[in-house]
Order: C-alpha cells, then structure tokens, then sequence
C-alpha cells in the first residue's frame, strides 16, 4: 500500500541513522563510526565485518541497516585501514554510503598508544516514489534533486588505550548535506553534525573471561543528548553484552568464535521509551572473519575496547 509521507520528517530520519550505529558495529567493527578504530582490532590482522540488521520488525516502512566493513594495517604497524559501505532504509528512502578510514597509532608511554584517524565519506539518497503517494505535485521536482544529490563528508576521531582502559571521540568535521534545505545542499557545513565519547576498562584481567563495561555519549545540533551504557563478558568460545541507552532502547548481543578466525552473532533491541505500545522489536545478525590466528581469548584485540 502507498503511503503518504510529510516530506519534512523525511531529512530527520536520516539525521538519526547518522549515529545509530548498532551495538555490534561499535563493538566489533568500530571504525563505522570512530576512524582512529581502524587497524586496532583482529590484533592488526584484517578483517570483514559483515552485519544486517531489521528496525521494528513488522511495522510497515520499518528502518533496516546493512553494513559491509574490512580493517587492517598497511605498510606498518603503526598505519591503520578501513573501508565501511552502508546500506541505510526508512520507508521511501535509501541512503547508500562508502566511506575510507586511515589512522595512525604513536606509543604514547609504556602503558599507553593513541591513534588518530581520518574518515572521507560520499552518499547519496534515494527516494523511491512507488513506495508513496506524493501529496503535492510540486514535491516531484524536490524528489529529483535529492535523488541527484552527491553528498561529501569527513571525521576525525582519536583513540587512547591500554591494555586495560580505553576512552575515544569522533566528529564529523565537514558536509555538504543540509537536511532542511535540499537547495542549498552544495554549501559546506563547519558545524559537527554530532560528537560521540565513549570510554571503558576490563573489570577482571583473568585471559579466560573478560569482562568490559564501557559508557557511550552522543550529542549534537537537533538531536537530544544520548547516554549509553553497555558491560561485555568475552571467552576463548563466546561472548555477551547488554547495553542500555536512557531513554531509547535496550540492546543484546551475543556469539560465538570459531576456529579462532570466524564469529557469528545476533542482536536483539527493545524500545524502553514512551513508544514501546507502538514500536515493535528490532533483531540483527552479523558475521567477522578474521584474516590471520588470534589469540584465541583476545578475540577483541590489542585495547579493551573490543
């Protein structure tokens, strides 16, 4: 059945997808959304992180996320990679994106390294007019240009850790997105869209079980300011996790390693906000190979963070 959309709302829905990067990107493929990840995890070994994801399972134009991602080093231990590809969906519209991420690590002290990283990203909208019924005719002409839109972005994050404590940031620094005037969407933003911290530490040492809790924040222009918090407990065979985000939702995951260089997993996401009586549960699934043998505990990497 066709829908009838307010274009309005459309250019919000987008700006949430901007960080609603799952519980299972942010701990297994974290340079998604922090560049200066790239390269840190799978303990410098490469690595595929692919993930699927179904927002409020049974609503009708319900949001789904798909995320295809590699990381790795290249000519040193010090130069981190990454690669992201995002396949965002809400109702009528689609959002596809590609991004690159390089980082460099310094031995910042004994105990501690940084990296600093860079993101360059390019998307592009597509808005599908079988999915609706246009309430204007004039929307036509606006539905063209946004589809025709090239958008440009770029991050910068860094990321400080030890062997047990880790505390990160990214921000996008520049776009050429405006999301409430698709005319003016060649001009240059310098204002961040959002800056996300997160920051956590091993609660037990023992190589046998880990476990990591952590805390997340997320702020910006036209978004409510996020709190997250989320504890992991890891094995040499298996790993669970729970996070919750005041206000939003609950999260789940949990998997299982396999030969040292395989992980499957699965997500599960309950709305605990004032829409629970209407917005249905959300489930993922998500597959890592790893290029090269892990140490088979450390299955994260060289930081807690993973």
């Amino acid at each position: 059945m066709k829908k009838y959309i307010i274009l309005l709302f459309l250019p919000l829905s987008l700006l949430g997808q901007s960080i609603d990067i799952s519980f299972a990107s942010r701990m297994f493929n974290p340079s998604v959304i922090n560049p200066a990840a790239a390269g840190l995890i799978n303990q410098g070994n490469s690595g595929i992180f692919v993930e699927h994801q179904s927002k409020y399972v049974g609503l009708d134009g319900a949001p789904s996320m798909s995320n295809v991602g590699y990381n790795g080093r290249i000519f040193s231990e010090q130069l981190g990679f990454g690669l992201n590809f995002n396949n965002d969906n809400v109702g009528a519209v689609s959002k596809f994106r590609f991004a690159t991420d390089l980082s460099y690590k310094i031995q910042a002290s004994a105990l501690y390294s940084i990296s600093f990283g860079v993101k360059g990203g390019i998307s592009k909208n597509d808005f599908d007019v079988t999915k609706l019924s246009v309430l204007n005719p004039s929307d036509q002409s606006i539905i063209d240009q946004f589809n025709q839109n090239i958008i440009y972005d770029f991050s910068v994050g860094f990321f400080i850790y030890s062997q047990n404590f880790f505390i990160e940031a990214a921000i996008p620094l520049l776009s050429n997105e405006n999301f409430f005037s698709v005319a003016d969407s060649n001009s240059i933003q310098l204002q961040p869209e959002y800056i996300y911290t997160s920051a956590g530490f091993k609660l037990l040492a023992d190589r046998e079980f880990q476990v990591i809790p952590s805390v997340a924040f997320f702020n910006g222009k036209n978004l409510e300011f996020s709190k997250e918090a989320s504890i992991m407990a890891m094995t040499p065979q298996y790993f669970f996790g729970t996070s919750y985000r005041f206000d939003s939702h609950f999260s789940i995951i949990a998997g299982l390693n396999l030969l040292d260089t395989f992980t499957i997993g699965y997500t599960y996401e309950s709305i605990v906000s004032s829409l629970k009586p209407t917005i249905k549960n959300s489930h993922g699934i998500f597959l890592k190979l790893n290029f090269g043998a892990l140490d088979p505990v450390n299955v994260n990497l060289v930081s807690p963070r993973f």
